[in-house]
């Protein structure tokens, strides 16, 4: 029997090493159209370590670090086991609908080709923020349909480890990212996918406390997280207190209407969606 659905489509739209900096722009356009179009926080907690293979795996395969086990060195050189207790949303969507059209844009390619499982039928691409970008832009406009589409940027934590986190230089690469995201965004408008598709907005991790150039320690500047939600599914007074980056994939999943597994830790907030 078929779960009821919030979202025909939902798109993942990441940049890496953002922490809740975006309330360092002046006027962040996706805190921005989050707040017309659904909602916002910037107080989500990641997960410990806050480290990018760590992190980016739990929102993939919605349990923490412990469980899945992989970080940065096992994620560049090993794929995430097909029978995992712990599937990523990829697995869970291609297992329950196997037509689907399912796509992953990664700057970083142990996200692609480590977190995400292969042999499922997972459109993968990697290339720099730039080309990453254009690539997902054609690939969205020449598609016959997307039911679920991941991208993560990674010019923000670049710059954060080259300048230092949470410095005009890490916020104009920030405010780089936001316009590609937003780009993306435009080329789901021109298909005519908005109005039945959830937008989620995310980062892995921030940085910054203990380090200027580092992360990973628990420290709020570390582990604070902006995260936000745009559709007509979103309730724009749902209460995201307390909601840490691993729930992601449960709201990916209950979205889609796909049963979200009672091994993963994830849980979805709250009065998310509407209805």
């Amino acid at each position: 029997m078929e779960q009821a659905s919030y979202a025909r489509r939902v798109f993942v739209l990441g940049m890496d090493g953002a922490g809740n900096f975006l309330q360092r722009l002046n006027r962040s356009k996706i805190a921005g159209l989050a707040r017309q179009r659904g909602v916002v926080t910037l107080d989500a907690m990641t997960e410990l370590p806050t480290i990018s293979a760590e992190c980016w795996g739990s929102m993939l395969h919605g349990v923490t670090p412990d469980k899945h086990g992989y970080h940065n060195e096992r994620a560049g050189a090993e794929r995430f086991p097909l029978d995992s207790a712990y599937p990523s949303f990829f697995r869970l969507a291609r297992e329950r609908y196997p037509e689907w059209t399912l796509a992953s844009f990664t700057a970083w390619p142990p996200i692609n080709y480590g977190l995400v499982e292969e042999g499922i039928g997972v459109h993968k691409h990697c290339a720099p923020d730039a080309e990453l970008t254009d690539a997902a832009c054609e690939y969205i406009g020449a598609a016959e349909d997307i039911r679920l589409f991941y991208l993560a940027l990674d010019a923000p934590d670049a710059l954060g480890h080259q300048s230092g986190y949470d410095t005009p230089q890490q916020h104009q690469a920030i405010a780089e990212a936001e316009e590609r995201l937003l780009r993306i965004v435009d080329a789901i408008d021109r298909r005519g996918w908005l109005e039945d598709s959830l937008l989620l907005f995310v980062t892995d991790h921030g940085g910054g406390g203990e380090h200027r150039c580092n992360h990973g320690s628990d420290h709020p500047m570390d582990r604070t997280i902006f995260w936000a939600a745009a559709g007509p599914c979103v309730n724009p007074n749902a209460d995201l207190e307390g909601l840490t980056f691993k729930n992601t994939a449960a709201v990916v999943a209950a979205a889609l209407g796909l049963p979200i597994p009672e091994s993963w830790d994830a849980r979805v907030p709250e009065a998310l969606f509407r209805g």
